[in-house]
């Protein structure tokens, strides 16, 4: 049996070629261009398209061949063009969530100065069984 407990963050900061507001901008409205459908979705083989709904309360969910969405999570906070937050729990009930932000902000270091986001895990309890960083 696992114990419950509070996992710290897990945070990543990147750089990326774009200014924040472009970066955010890919992020919500392009994200089913990007995302790895065939290896990172509920559906699998069947999955055909995941979207998020740009607004705080929209869902990220995917689309199957078949018709079926699977709610992936929920927006907690929508801030363009710099903090998106959500629960994030494919596959699992909602309340089997982990909870996700990212922040899109300069950087102010690098070649690609000004332009970057830190994406920030936090692992719900209800995760640290499926964590790694357990």
């Amino acid at each position: 049996m696992t114990q419950d407990r509070e996992l710290p963050p897990v945070r990543k900061a990147i750089e990326v070629g774009v200014p924040p507001a472009e970066a955010f901008r890919l992020w919500t409205e392009a994200i089913g261009r990007w995302w790895p459908l065939a290896s990172h979705s509920v559906g699998q083989a069947d999955a055909l398209a995941c979207a998020l709904e740009a607004r705080t309360g929209g869902r990220i969910f995917e689309t199957t061949r078949a018709g079926e969405e699977h709610v992936w999570g929920r927006i907690t906070v929508f801030a363009p063009p710099h903090r998106l937050a959500f629960t994030w729990h494919p596959g699992r009930q909602p309340d089997d969530h982990t909870m996700v932000e990212v922040t899109f902000s300069p950087t102010g270091e690098g070649r690609n100065r000004g332009q970057g986001l830190t994406l920030v895990l936090q692992f719900s309890s209800q995760m640290a069984p499926f964590s790694r960083f357990a």
